[in-house]
């Protein structure tokens, strides 16, 4: 649910627990798919940085 979006609170809700010791122990894992995106999406900003800073005179 994290990978869509949905707050800590309203997981928490649905799994029916009081605190977010079993989500953050169990449920909370990185997603693989979800990092890689991220993990290009920050690599890519850096890389069109790069190559604006080196057109610049």
């Amino acid at each position: 649910m994290h990978a869509i979006g949905i707050l800590d609170q309203y997981i928490m809700a649905r799994g029916g627990w009081k605190t977010d010791t079993v989500l953050k122990a169990v449920y909370r894992n990185v997603i693989n798919d979800e990092q890689k995106k991220f993990t290009d999406k920050i690599n890519s900003h850096f890389t069109t940085m790069q190559h604006e800073k080196e057109k610049t005179p």
